[in-house]
């Protein structure tokens, strides 16, 4: 589990599904925006839906792949600012 100042709010998601750049997988979609000025690190939330999987444990491992892809996402660019990244499942696989 991230840290509580490392997760996403409910405000700042739907602000990132209004305004952020939308980069499609073929299982998930990936939602970023630039970080505010005053804050020096990233933030991460990740969203599956009980439609993908009624077990827990399964969604659990979906959600940990993706925090992986994420975390991968924000250590291989090198980004010189830090990021907001919201990460769901493509309702189409589902």
């Amino acid at each position: 589990m991230l840290a509580k100042k490392n997760r996403l709010t409910g405000v700042d998601v739907q602000y990132l599904l209004r305004k952020g750049k939308k980069i499609h997988g073929e299982h998930l979609i990936f939602v970023a925006i630039p970080q505010y000025a005053n804050r020096a690190y990233h933030q991460l939330s990740i969203q599956i839906p009980v439609k993908v999987d009624k077990r827990s444990t399964v969604r659990n491992l979906f959600k940990r792949s993706a925090l992986d892809i994420g975390r991968k996402i924000i250590e291989d660019a090198h980004l010189r600012t830090y990021i907001k990244l919201f990460v769901f499942v493509n309702k189409q696989v589902v």
